[in-house]
């Protein structure tokens, strides 16, 4: 009797593959360097540094056993657009250079805000400016994005992990109901 075992990949967040337990990762980060803030359910909060920048990184755990599906790094916010746009146009240019053009990708701004008008943080903040890149790869998805916090955001999606969290997720509610 044969058995084909195989290992599909997981999407690595710093050289770390985004798998396993969410405790088990964190000591892995905090070998790196990352110090731990704190957990939250099945969730966890780090503060290191990442791809040149001070970073704070929210680990995402399914709900029932904790397994690593997402890992976000947000930047330090910056004080005005143009600071915040050159950061998002040198990342996303660096990430493009690595993995190539991104599969998606969407910068604009939605009424009544534009760019030149003064008040393109505030619609950041209002959800009225969007700037994210997409970087779909067999492993899984990353993004270059501004968030409404006024900040760079880097997430890092697991694909295997992710559709276990959905999985997970999906069973409570049928349980539920």
């Amino acid at each position: 009797m044969s058995v084909n075992a195989f290992s599909q990949e997981h999407l690595e967040f710093n050289g770390v593959p985004i798998d396993g337990k969410i405790e088990t990762f964190v000591q892995k980060l905090e070998s790196k360097g990352y110090k731990l803030v704190e957990y939250m359910g099945s969730n966890a909060v780090m503060k290191g540094d990442f791809a040149g920048n001070s970073a704070t990184l929210f680990i995402l755990g399914s709900k029932k056993t904790k397994t690593v599906w997402k890992v976000a790094a947000q930047f330090a916010d910056k004080d005005s657009w143009s600071d915040l746009k050159s950061q998002y146009k040198d990342y996303k240019k660096l990430y493009t250079q690595k993995y190539g053009e991104p599969s998606d990708h969407f910068e604009f701004f939605s009424k009544p805000y534009y760019e030149g008008d003064g008040y393109e943080l505030q619609a950041l903040r209002k959800g009225k400016c969007n700037f994210i890149s997409f970087y779909t790869l067999d492993a899984g998805t990353i993004c270059v994005e501004l968030s409404k916090s006024e900040c760079l955001q880097l997430g890092y999606e697991d694909k295997i992990n992710s559709e276990i969290s959905r999985n997970e997720k999906q069973s409570t509610v049928i349980e539920d109901i």
